[in-house]
């Protein structure tokens, strides 16, 4: 029975193969990247992964990208298969390839090296700095048992909820859900978050990237005049998008923009002395303006309009609108 098994498992791989090859030939050659993953899941579910990672590499060859799902199969049946070498080398690839983990990525990895606490933590620090806010329950839960927690999700409905974890160095770990109060201390460990101030380098890219959204080349003269009129003002300490702040909680039947919202906003964000710039469209200043939810295609690179005039730029309150 096994080995009439592996044949048919063999056979289903030889016709895949075919199946991929003769739709390539239709395409000039190269296979389209759904084909790739076809025949990907399928090596995977044959327990053929090293046939699987040879198909990714040829569709590179030919021109085809491959996608984080398609290589996230490969990754889950390495991790079911306890193939730790494959799980390493398909991690490895994601960066070169310019493809990001997400939450079930990073679950697999963690369970996969259950015993490795060191390779846990590594996978944990690469997770705080490329998803700093994990929302998937079995990665939540594969977080737990890093620390010797089991039900973490359970934790957040407990009082206190948190739970003591396993014992390291001579310590032991608790790990549970926690809050932040005003001055940013942590009421779990009792420590204090530490601001991240963006570095030069940071910021000159955050510039670069602004000016690609906004659409400018240098010769915009609406957007030179926005940036002077910024120039000639003091440093603002925060910005409000009073779009999205109108439209939160109104994606609903009814729903409307609500200039309450920003005014409550910009109030509070006053009361700590912050100078705040408030950004909201010309059309938003209207009295006609039609203000109801309406769904719309979203258009890329929309969020700055070099056609707009800016408006009057006399106010000089705490709050400036543009």
């Amino acid at each position: 029975a096994e080995a009439s098994s592996a044949d048919a498992k063999q056979a289903a791989v030889q016709r895949g193969e075919w199946l991929l090859e003769s739709a390539a030939k239709l395409d000039g050659g190269k296979p389209q990247e759904s084909a790739v993953t076809s025949m990907v899941r399928v090596c995977c579910a044959c327990g053929a992964q090293e046939r699987a990672m040879k198909l990714v590499a040829e569709a590179q060859a030919k021109g085809v990208k491959p996608r984080l799902r398609t290589l996230s199969a490969v990754l889950l049946q390495a991790a079911e298969a306890g193939d730790r070498i494959t799980c390493d080398r398909v991690w490895a690839q994601l960066p070169s390839l310019g493809l990001e983990p997400q939450d079930s990525e990073f679950a697999i990895m963690l369970r996969t090296f259950r015993d490795d606490p060191d390779r846990q933590y590594a996978i944990l620090r690469q997770l705080h700095e490329d998803l700093p806010m994990p929302s998937d329950p079995p990665l939540i839960e594969e977080i737990g048992r890093v620390f010797g927690v089991e039900g973490t999700a359970v934790l957040r409905s407990t009082e206190p909820p948190h739970a003591a974890g396993r014992e390291e160095n001579g310590r032991r770990w608790r790990l549970g859900w926690t809050t932040l109060d005003e001055e940013g201390r942590c009421a779990l460990s009792g420590h204090r978050l530490q601001a991240m101030d963006a570095s030069p380098e940071e910021e000159v890219a955050l510039e670069r990237m602004v000016l690609r959204l906004a659409g400018d080349s240098g010769r915009s003269k609406p957007f030179r005049r926005f940036r002077r009129w910024l120039e000639e003002r003091p440093p603002f300490d925060i910005v409000v998008d009073g779009a999205n702040v109108g439209f939160n909680s109104q994606n609903r039947e009814g729903g409307l923009f609500q200039y309450s919202q920003i005014d409550a906003v910009v109030q509070k964000l006053r009361e700590t002395g912050s100078r705040v710039l408030l950004v909201l469209h010309p059309k938003w200043l209207r009295e006609d303006a039609d203000r109801s939810v309406i769904k719309r295609r979203k258009r890329k690179l929309d969020q700055i309009s070099v056609q707009e005039p800016l408006g009057s730029s006399a106010e000089e309150d705490e709050a400036e609108e543009i």
